[in-house]
């Protein structure tokens, strides 16, 4: 795991034990609990949108693996935000979902680079034997 996903499972960790202050009175600490928490599940679902934005056809399988586990941790930020309305909640799941979509099918692209890359290398190795090289000075 990379920090930035370590970092983001820190986040939601903290998300889940959120306890505001700084307050005054009931409305005060439920309201900043409730927008730490919305700016928390933000920030995990940027997160992995930036990690799968970042992933071109060279992406490597720890790439794809950061990106993945920033979803996870994005999903569990929503499942941790217990102040959200059932509107948000429904929202940021499918975005959660959205980015598990567009992970899928960067997988898939990524996939048929690397099938082309070897392919290539292969016709290229295929065509070349040893009396081929020819130095010129």
């Amino acid at each position: 795991m990379t920090l930035r996903v370590l970092a983001m499972a820190a986040i939601v960790l903290g998300l889940a034990a959120c306890s505001g202050g700084g307050g005054s009175g009931v409305a005060a600490f439920k309201t900043e609990t409730a927008e730490k928490q919305r700016q928390a599940i933000l920030d995990a679902i940027e997160e992995a949108q930036s990690a799968i934005n970042a992933l071109g056809n060279d992406a490597t399988d720890a790439d794809i693996e950061d990106a993945d586990d920033l979803i996870e941790a994005a999903e569990a930020a929503v499942a941790a935000g217990q102040a959200l309305t059932d509107n948000e909640r429904k929202a940021h799941e499918r975005a959660v979902s959205l980015l598990e979509q567009r992970l899928a099918s960067d997988r898939a692209r990524i996939k048929t680079a690397r099938d082309a890359r070897r392919q290539t290398n292969g016709i290229l190795l295929a065509g070349v034997s040893g009396a081929d090289f020819v130095v010129s000075s």
